[in-house]
């Protein structure tokens, strides 16, 4: 694959690596950056061939990480069975490319998990310490009592103290020592190995065996130097995960430590400390103090403080007079409105290891469904099984669907898409979800979403709390709102909504209308009517508009025009949120600029209304494949073929001649409509990518990088290590009596998946 960069926070150097080498301990990133990178090893060990589904809950930090490196480094965790979390409130270990406590501390506080580090003692340090001190008084030359200044200038007197002191000192430097070093070092007899016949884990750390329990009582019980994981977070270095990889065992986590701490409450505003004055010296302080004040200030000349509150707000409303009508009301830095959503947190499900939870069968549920072949052999892309609309677990999954909503409001990219992957994953078993266990068998599925079914079957509406909360929170409602006008993302709608401060469409085109861009006032305008669905025979009807004014402009053999529906429709869907429909020719100039004329012909029979979007990217690269880098480095969104994206009006109704008489308005609803126009030549990939829902395309670009070395893109598939064109479809698309539908099985089998029809791909 063609190496990515990550950025070495350390420096403003970057760090090069490729999907291949991500985990190879040849291209370590503790490095310096001007060194020049190791040779990289093929010989890593495959991910399945660690075990860590004994470890506490592990997250991965993002920073430093762009979202394809990010999802190898879960998807190998998940494939080694870790007990990966989403929630920095669940985990107790922490991945990823941090190098300084600094930094490390940072990042779990922008999540919201204040913490303070916990400094443990080295004995190896002490011990040597006290020796030397021993060896000192044995000799008969005493260490001179030392003073350590601390807080206040209060100094600690004996040496005993100096003598921790320097244990502490030394043990830091240790620490220290322990970031820089390169992960090479580690000792390979430092595993972490589940011990056989214990339900409670061990692991090795720093060559002591820690459990998952409470502190011991007593330090015969736990040797000096163990972690409680229960009480202790550890933020790691990514290199952990590479050199367990490569080393085929887990290797101890001790040597990898960036930052070790406690989870803390927020820190409050610190106190003036206030001295204590004695009762007596107060009783004789006041009556004279009054007294001077009596003197300098009349009674006449005091103003008499208000007895309750209400009389404050009455002046200050007489102050202020009418003035001028301003959204005030809403003000976030006024009222102190902001994005806290008190999410409730889900308790993990309770696994044991009793031998009614060993056994095929569940008390609760009876015997499980045979798992189909893609949960038995754990197929983790969504290209890779069927997924068709109705589903048997559709309740379960409408109730996911809102969380990812809430998740996406919130501005949770990681969220979204593990809640993605776990939908896409309900969504295609075929067998109604009877127990938990079910849940946790299916691939990207944990704990927390068979906890979140066991909510629901629980149920006597059959909702989840943190699913209604889309409904009854008001931030959420208010978010949701914004967020679905046309042309506005979650990032806009929080803009409106926690910077603005607007509540609803009333206040965007009160207050802010001239702040709205073009294609977002018209997104408020016809909201309601975005909001209808469009059904199948009027999808066919706009289609079969489209198709006669693409033939009256094509400028060469108009009868060659040929059109496919994709989208929601072409999966099955009865109605439609808005109508796409692909729009080629065989020949390639007659592709070249279609896409305008045919908008321009369509605006003047009337039924565009308004152009959104007019992209003619294709066009002005030749027609060509999207090159593996863009030229300027800017990024090219989520499809660069050319396209429109319009507002559509049907312009004919019954009595529209005596309309023109009474200056009627034409009735009809306005509709979205994509006209997406490709060359014969990648004309299967273009219908690939805009037919299957929208994990099913996000897993077809991971599988094609992942599994074939390539880049997927509507346009066509280039090499990522050569740059150049991976020809699937012949060098000038399918032949005579072949058409788009063929071209894109051959895109399928060019790729080396089974073909899927288009309503297996409805993923969610």
């Amino acid at each position: 694959m063609a190496p990515r960069t990550l950025r070495d926070p350390s420096s403003s150097h970057t760090i090069g690596f490729s999907s291949s080498t991500l985990f190879d301990p040849t291209s370590s990133p503790q490095q310096p950056p001007s060194s020049p990178p190791a040779a990289t090893s093929t010989t890593s060990a495959t991910p399945n061939s660690l075990d860590l589904h004994c470890l506490p809950p592990i997250f991965v930090i993002p920073a430093h990480l762009d979202s394809d490196a990010q999802d190898e480094v879960e998807e190998e965790l998940a494939a080694s069975h870790a007990p990966l979390t989403y929630s920095v409130h669940e985990a107790r270990l922490f991945v990823g490319l941090v190098r300084s406590k600094k930094r490390a501390a940072l990042e779990l506080r922008t999540r919201g998990l204040w913490t303070e580090e916990v400094v443990r003692e080295d004995k190896s340090v002490q011990e040597e310490v006290k020796e030397k001190v021993s060896r000192g008084r044995e000799g008969g030359s005493e260490p001179p009592r030392k003073r350590v200044k601390v807080d206040g200038g209060v100094a600690k007197e004996d040496v005993e103290t100096a003598s921790e002191t320097e244990v502490e000192t030394a043990s830091e430097a240790s620490e220290t020592e322990s970031e820089s070093a390169p992960s090479d070092h580690v000792p390979a007899e430092s595993t972490i190995e589940p011990s056989k016949g214990n339900a409670e884990a061990q692991y090795a750390v720093d060559g002591s065996s820690v459990q998952l329990q409470p502190h011991p009582k007593s330090p015969a019980e736990d040797p000096p130097g163990a972690l409680q994981f229960q009480d202790h977070l550890r933020v790691i270095s990514l290199d952990w995960l590479r050199d367990s990889l490569k080393a085929g065992r887990v290797m101890s986590v001790g040597k990898y430590v960036v930052y070790e701490c406690r989870a803390i409450e927020k820190p409050t505003a610190p106190q003036r400390q206030q001295t204590l004055i004695p009762r007596q010296q107060i009783q004789k302080v006041i009556p004279a103090r009054k007294a001077q004040i009596a003197a300098q200030h009349p009674q006449s000349q005091r103003q008499q403080q208000p007895s309750s509150s209400q009389q404050i707000l009455d002046r200050a409303r007489a102050d202020a007079g009418e003035g001028p009508r301003v959204n005030q009301r809403y003000h976030p830095r006024r009222t102190g409105l902001a994005l806290d959503v008190k999410k409730p947190r889900s308790q993990l499900l309770q696994q044991t290891t009793t031998p009614e939870d060993a056994s095929p069968t569940n008390a609760d549920s009876g015997p499980l469904p045979p798992p189909p072949d893609w949960v038995a052999q754990h197929v983790k892309y969504a290209c890779e099984r069927s997924t068709p609309a109705d589903t048997p677990n559709a309740a379960f999954v409408e109730q996911l669907k809102r969380i990812r909503l809430a998740r996406e409001l919130r501005d949770d990219d990681i969220g979204v898409r593990a809640y993605s992957t776990s939908i896409a994953a309900v969504a295609a078993y075929p067998h109604e979800i009877r127990a938990a266990r079910e849940v946790l068998r299916l691939p990207g599925c944990s704990e927390k979403i068979a906890t979140l079914w066991r909510e629901f079957s629980g149920s006597e509406d059959g909702t989840v709390a943190e699913a209604r909360e889309v409904d009854d929170d008001e931030t959420l409602r208010t978010l949701r709102l914004f967020y679905n006008i046309w042309g506005v993302g979650a990032k806009a709608a929080r803009h409106f909504s926690l910077d603005k401060g607007w509540k609803d469409l009333d206040d965007a085109v009160e207050f802010g209308w001239g702040q709205l861009s073009r294609v977002q006032q018209i997104g408020v305008k016809f909201y309601d009517e975005f909001a209808e669905r469009i059904p199948r025979s009027e999808t066919e009807h706009i289609v079969q508009v489209v198709r006669e004014h693409a033939r009256r402009v094509c400028p060469v053999d108009p009868d060659g025009i040929e059109i496919l529906i994709v989208g929601g429709y072409r999966r099955g869907a009865e109605t439609s949120g808005d109508v796409d429909v692909i729009v080629s020719h065989r020949k390639l100039d007659a592709t070249m600029n279609l896409v305008e004329d045919i908008v321009a012909a369509l605006e003047q029979s009337g039924y565009i209304t308004h152009t959104l979007t007019l992209s003619l990217q294709g066009t002005s690269r030749g027609q060509a494949t999207l090159p593996f880098r863009s030229s300027n480095g800017a990024g090219l969104g989520f499809d660069t073929l050319d396209k429109a994206l319009v507002v559509w009006q049907d312009p004919e109704w019954p009595g529209k001649a005596s309309a023109a008489e009474t200056n009627a308005k034409n009735p009809n609803i306005h509709r979205r409509v994509d006209i997406i126009v490709s060359p014969w030549r990648t004309v299967g990939c273009a219908a690939l990518g805009w037919s299957g829902g929208t994990t099913f395309q996000r897993d077809v670009r991971r599988y094609a990088q992942a599994v074939k070395g390539w880049k997927f893109d509507s346009s066509g598939i280039r090499d990522r290590r050569t740059g150049k064109v991976v020809d699937l479809e012949g060098p000038d698309g399918v032949g005579r009596g072949e058409g788009i539908v063929d071209a894109e099985k051959k895109v399928f089998e060019g790729l080396g998946l089974v073909y899927r029809e288009p309503w297996e791909r409805c993923t969610g």
